[in-house]
């Protein structure tokens, strides 16, 4: 129970500023009839979507022999970001992915999220099994990715990624310089 908690208060977490967002600009708008108001309520739309949809994805369920496009996966993580300034590139020979992968390149873009406050850029390559996560940015947050941090809104997703990464029995190493962080992922 205390993981759906977590879950919960993390979703609500990251829709409180587009909804906020638009209400308050629908109230601006209704006294003014600006334009700039208005087009300022459709970007907190379209961002209180783009989360929805992607937090949708990240959580739902999928049959082991389900695969995502690259197309898709690319178009979701994008979208969801972009709201945050931070660009994404999927760099994979693969067109369609198991869903078990494609949950966690859905996992890592949601932690680029989390390490990037500022935007920047993510890249994510996935060889057959082997996934490397790349973020550059300024004023990034060290990683701190473990299962023995407490369970949290703010941690339910890197507990999420551990999870999966233990089905599929493989280990994750991150290492941070200045303006990058580097995330790989391999078999055990």
């Amino acid at each position: 129970m205390q993981f759906e908690n977590a879950l919960v208060a993390r979703v609500c977490h990251d829709l409180i500023t587009p909804f906020n967002a638009i209400n308050l600009g629908v109230e601006a708008f209704e006294a003014t009839k600006d334009e700039l108001m208005f087009e300022t309520i459709k970007e907190s739309t379209a961002k209180a979507n783009a989360i929805l949809k992607f937090m949708r994805e990240l959580f739902s369920s999928k049959a082991d022999d389900f695969c995502y496009t690259k197309t898709s996966l690319q178009t979701c993580a994008s979208e969801f970001l972009a709201g945050y300034k931070i660009t994404f590139n999927l760099q994979t020979e693969m067109n369609e992915i198991p869903a078990m992968f494609g949950k966690v390149v859905l996992y890592l873009a949601a932690i680029c999220k989390d390490l990037m406050p500022f935007g920047g850029d993510a890249y994510i390559t996935l060889q057959d099994s082997a996934i490397t996560c790349e973020c550059h940015g300024r004023n990034m947050k060290t990683p701190d990715i473990n299962l023995e941090t407490e369970l949290t809104h703010k941690t339910v997703i890197q507990h999420s990624l551990l999870r999966q990464l233990s089905r599929l029995n493989c280990k994750l190493l991150a290492s941070q310089e200045e303006n990058k962080i580097l995330i790989k992922i391999t078999a055990a």
